[in-house]
């Protein structure tokens, strides 16, 4: 499998993590706040829900396939959602900039989700520095 990550030791590591392991990991919503509070954790997608939805197994699952810069993760905790403003099924995507949580509200399909994460991916404004150029140029 060809590497796509970036190149410094967190980027590695994570890449390879994510490649050996499930697209999306399972958290109580304890782990998920741990998760959140990591800083080496830029993004996060979470999906609140039954893995039964279609919005789990036709834009959640297969988003977390392709996708290497995000962490994907699942809960079935529908008290966990409503702390995070979504109810069931639903989607939240986690950021460590701006508006740090936005849930989704689009239809349960993966290019609908894909395009709606990627522009939220990108700060508004932000100093530009080595960290920052895949971000510009490489979509």
């Amino acid at each position: 499998m060809e590497y796509t990550g970036g190149r410094t030791k967190d980027t590695i590591v994570s890449w390879v993590m994510k490649k050996s392991g499930p697209p999306s990991a399972e958290l109580s919503c304890a782990a998920l706040k741990e998760k959140l509070s990591d800083e080496s954790t830029k993004f996060v997608l979470g999906y609140f829900g039954d893995d039964s939805s279609i919005l789990y197994k036709e834009a959640h699952i297969p988003f977390a396939e392709k996708e290497d810069k995000i962490a994907f993760v699942h809960s079935k905790d529908a008290n966990c959602a409503q702390e995070y403003g979504v109810k069931t099924p639903g989607v939240v995507f986690f950021r460590k900039f701006e508006e740090t949580q936005v849930p989704y509200t689009g239809p349960a399909d993966l290019d609908a989700l894909t395009n709606w994460v990627k522009p939220l991916m990108v700060p508004t404004v932000f100093e530009f520095t080595e960290e920052e150029i895949d971000a510009i140029f490489g979509q």
